[in-house]
């Protein structure tokens, strides 16, 4: 795991939470196609890349811990319902803790879990994400939007709070008010259309909640929910391409603020399967530095042969024969939890 860092809650720009999302989402579907559905899609299981969106396509972010994946069909047996109940609330798909809500009441049989409450799951990262922090990571000042994805982590009623979240009409008013500025130019967008697909498999899988399937003759129940499942492509497909269409406009902002600043473009960012032309452009320009890196360069040492960069550090260790140490690769183990502080500080509210 060393060409992978810290969780993608440690990102330090939009362009490099997006690419570790999305590319921690093909890499989903990947495993969906082996059978596989992870259940546990949360800040904890995504790392990001050391090289950020310099890294390859599909590299720039890692879905890990597959402890909780588990397989299409199941056998229905009392044990194997316990175990939806591990994980974090905050991430968990709505139409799971609604049958958990109701399993008691109603005797309704949880659903076996699928690939679309895994890119359910998705969606809350990304809301967490972005209605939290503020776009180089820090903590995002609060709004309307904390309190709501702090009834999320209350596993009395997420599932009641999700629901009104996917349903009401009134919250993309809300959220275009409540996104922070730096967020919403480049994701407003991506936050509609992604929770209307996240709307849609929820409306259809509410609507068939009660229908109980019949166990069949090896003793699996089959997904109550296979006709909803049919448009699975489909739905890797829009969600992927909404997040290449964010990440082009992360970039293309990233590149206009460095030309405004009078900074050296950095060619090397991986936008994706999108070709930026700001980028290709600045690739045939002569490399120049800019202003801030003037002031930090090193003076020229007179005399000699080989790098100024070599003859600097001569200069100041001429005594000493050993070679500068690197830089280690950052840990990936990350400081003290975003999400614990969130919820402590929502305590103190």
């Amino acid at each position: 795991m060393k060409a992978y860092g810290s969780s993608i809650d440690n990102f330090s720009s939009p362009e490099e939470m997006l690419a570790a999302l999305r590319d921690a989402i093909a890499a989903h579907q990947a495993v969906v196609t082996r059978g596989l559905f992870h259940r546990d899609i949360c800040h904890n299981t995504i790392l990001l890349a050391v090289r950020g969106v310099k890294a390859k396509i599909g590299h720039r972010g890692v879905l890990m811990d597959l402890d909780m994946a588990i397989g299409p069909v199941r056998p229905e047996s009392d044990e194997f319902e316990k175990r939806f109940k591990l994980g974090i609330v905050l991430f968990q798909p709505a139409i799971i803790l609604k049958a958990l809500s109701l399993s008691d009441d109603m005797k309704v049989t949880i659903p076996a879990h699928d690939c679309l409450d895994d890119v359910e799951a998705f969606f809350w990262l990304f809301c967490y994400l972005v209605f939290t922090h503020n776009p180089t990571g820090g903590n995002g000042p609060k709004n309307y939007f904390h309190y709501q994805i702090r009834k999320w982590m209350n596993q009395s009623n997420a599932d009641k709070s999700k629901g009104l979240f996917l349903l009401s009409n009134s919250v993309p008013a809300e959220a275009k008010r409540a996104m922070y500025p730096g967020w919403k130019e480049v994701c407003m967008d991506l936050f509609l259309q992604f929770r209307e697909i996240v709307r849609d498999v929820y409306s259809r899988k509410e609507c068939l909640l009660y229908d109980e399937p019949e166990p069949l003759e090896d003793g699996t129940t089959p997904n109550r929910f296979s006709e909803v499942l049919k448009d699975v492509d489909d739905v890797y497909k829009r969600v992927l391409t909404l997040f290449d269409g964010a990440l082009k406009k992360a970039l293309d902002r990233s590149v206009a603020n460095q030309l405004n600043d009078g900074v050296s473009i950095d060619s090397t960012a991986n936008p994706g399967p999108i070709q930026d032309a700001a980028l290709e452009q600045s690739r045939v320009r002569p490399r120049t530095r800019s202003i801030r890196r003037l002031k930090s360069a090193p003076e020229e040492v007179p005399g000699g042969s080989g790098s100024n960069k070599r003859r600097t550090m001569e200069s100041g260790n001429a005594e000493s024969p050993t070679r500068p140490k690197r830089a280690c690769i950052p840990s990936r183990v990350p400081g003290p939890s975003a999400l614990s502080q969130f919820a402590v500080e929502g305590n103190d509210d």
